[in-house]
């Protein structure tokens, strides 16, 4: 199979990507409307130690950065076909196998690398700036609980929440760690391994006092 590379990718093609450990041949395969962006993405993720897949993390701090290679496997012009197409590639190098790889679920899923519609950005750019009436001010701090938390949970995607979960319960990493690997309060990540939408009113009031 032909090295990847993204040589010759233009900034809004879509497609597969690899990202492989040249030590080992441990592989890493996704996929994203924007494969530039994304590729960005996680490299960003990794040099800042909080990519989702724990075992892809462990590799590159051990191995160091120069070890691992960033390539575009194949260019997708229909967006509906990406997942067929990326699982076809995670079923080709079995990345889903910790032998052979760093990928966290056997199946592909699609939410990373996706581009907003029009009408989400578009309200958007309204909610932005001098665009959004709550320009300039404060929210009380009952306002703060009452959107704070669960906003910043939202953040988050399926796969995110997914990953905490499955990271939690079959490699024993410690919640704090976790959280400072997703960028979330660690209160945050007990309520997802326990499955609950909202902690506390007073506890979380007493955390954000000094903010």
């Amino acid at each position: 199979m032909a090295r990847p590379s993204i040589l010759g990718v233009k900034v809004n093609d879509g497609g597969i990507y690899l990202i492989k450990n040249i030590f080992d041949g441990k592989v890493y395969v996704g996929s994203a409307r924007r494969l530039i962006d994304r590729i960005s993405h996680h490299k960003h993720q990794l040099r800042n130690n909080k990519h989702h897949s724990i075992h892809l993390q462990r590799a590159w701090k051990k191995y160091g950065e120069d070890v691992f290679i960033f390539g575009v496997l194949e260019i997708v012009g229909n967006y509906d076909d990406l997942i067929i197409v990326e699982q076809k590639y995670i079923d080709i190098y079995k990345s889903y196998n910790d032998k052979f790889g760093y990928n966290i679920c056997p199946r592909a899923k699609n939410n990373l690398g996706a581009k907003h519609t029009k009408g989400i950005e578009e309200k958007r750019k309204r909610m932005s700036g001098k665009g959004n009436n709550f320009y300039n001010r404060k929210h009380t701090e009952d306002a703060k609980y009452s959107i704070g938390l669960n906003n910043h949970q939202r953040k988050l995607t399926d796969d995110d929440v997914n990953n905490i979960r499955i990271e939690y319960k079959t490699t024993n990493v410690k919640q704090c760690i976790l959280a400072k690997r997703y960028n979330i309060h660690p209160s945050h990540v007990s309520d997802i391994i326990n499955n609950k939408k909202r902690k506390n009113k007073k506890l979380w009031l007493a955390q954000n006092e000094n903010d």
